[in-house]
């Protein structure tokens, strides 16, 4: 788990970490002076991709419109899909679900999303998937993953662990071990 600054762009940082990584096998440091234009590239290019007016995969062989996902977001917030746009691109301001569809699409690469889930005994917590984005449609390239969390994680107790919706409400990147893996292991080269 590699924590981001909660700033707001937590989900643009997780996925700037998480594309570094899944691109370059690099690993990028939240405070690597790199991230923020790279967080703001991606914030970018999420609400320029949702302003277009296409169908964009979401996963497994579900598809929405650019209209309908802006419209639904813009909806929880009492706000026209224009303000929703326009807030979007402002910094500091959350991203979500339409953002991870928006960048999943436009980067063609898949976007994992898991949530920490207590065990039944309280002890310990494990990630379950709540979304495969642009799976299987960009499968050829490896996937970024990031985690939707609670803002006190990994500093509370496993019992304590709210997940993202109930209260939870910040994103960190998720780093693979591939340490392990052979080239033949590997989703494509570095670079590509």
């Amino acid at each position: 788990v590699q924590q981001v600054s909660a700033c707001g762009d937590c989900l643009f940082q997780s996925i700037a970490i998480g594309l570094a990584f899944a691109r370059d096998l690099r690993h990028l440091s939240m405070y690597d002076s790199s991230l923020k234009t790279q967080s703001v590239r991606l914030r970018n290019l999420a609400v320029n991709t949702l302003r277009t007016d296409t169908d964009l995969f979401m996963q497994d062989d579900e598809y929405i419109s650019t209209g309908e996902l802006v419209g639904c977001a813009a909806e929880q917030f009492n706000i026209s899909s224009e303000r929703y746009l326009s807030e979007m691109r402002k910094l500091a301001t959350w991203g979500g679900g339409p953002e991870i569809v928006a960048l999943a699409n436009a980067l063609r690469r898949p976007i994992h999303v898991y949530e920490p889930e207590c065990s039944e005994d309280k002890k310990s917590l494990s990630f379950v998937s709540c979304g495969k984005f642009g799976s299987p449609m960009f499968d050829d390239k490896r996937p970024i993953y990031i985690l939707a969390a609670d803002d006190r994680f990994p500093e509370c107790k496993p019992s304590e662990v709210r997940r993202h919706g109930s209260g939870g409400n910040h994103f960190l990147a998720l780093i693979p071990n591939w340490s392990n893996l052979t080239e033949t292991d590997v989703y494509e080269k570095p670079g590509c």
